[in-house]
């Protein structure tokens, strides 16, 4: 039986189960995502980026720097193997721009290690984008989140993703100001 006790009004609540008492922790790693209890996304997306990094080391010596190996090649497994590890649970994340942006540097970075182009080479990202024949990572996102809004929207009325997705409140309002 679970009992929750404030205490002395702050945000923090003991959490007994029977008569042991559970800790609290401010963050937590659950099915490879980082909820906090500040509702941030740095800490997942740095964690993102750092599978993405080591999946990229895996293929390091065997793929990326083999010059026996096409452009094409290289992107297809970086589209593959990279971008679905950076970007798994995207569907769900609510970015700001420095986070898009991070997704971004890093996209942009593995790239054009991968098609041998040093930063001395003074080519643009648009330029490095259409040799490698991808897109950037803000479209990734694009098309993750719009494709599970689109199973949401299929679903049957009673499913409660999408009673939660179109649902609204009943009573109460946003506080006057900027959103916490």
């Amino acid at each position: 039986m679970l009992h929750s006790y404030a205490t002395n009004q702050s945000a923090a609540a003991t959490v007994m189960a029977g008569d042991m008492i559970l800790t609290s922790t401010s963050k937590f790693c659950y099915l490879g995502s980082y909820p906090s209890n500040t509702v941030a996304m740095d800490d997942d997306i740095t964690a993102r980026i750092a599978k993405g990094c080591s999946a990229l080391g895996g293929h390091q010596h065997r793929l990326w720097c083999k010059h026996g190996v096409s452009l094409k090649t290289k992107v297809e497994v970086y589209r593959a193997v990279v971008l679905t590890t950076l970007l798994f649970g995207s569907e769900c994340w609510t970015l700001y721009r420095k986070h898009i942006k991070q997704l971004e540097q890093f996209h942009m970075r593995f790239l054009r290690k991968i098609a041998g182009i040093r930063w001395q080479d003074c080519v643009s990202n648009t330029r490095l984008l259409e040799m490698c024949g991808i897109s950037g990572i803000e479209a990734f996102l694009l098309q993750s989140q719009f494709r599970c809004v689109g199973h949401i929207v299929r679903m049957p009325d009673f499913r409660i993703p999408k009673q939660a997705f179109f649902g609204q409140l009943a009573s109460g309002c946003r506080l006057q100001g900027g959103p916490v």
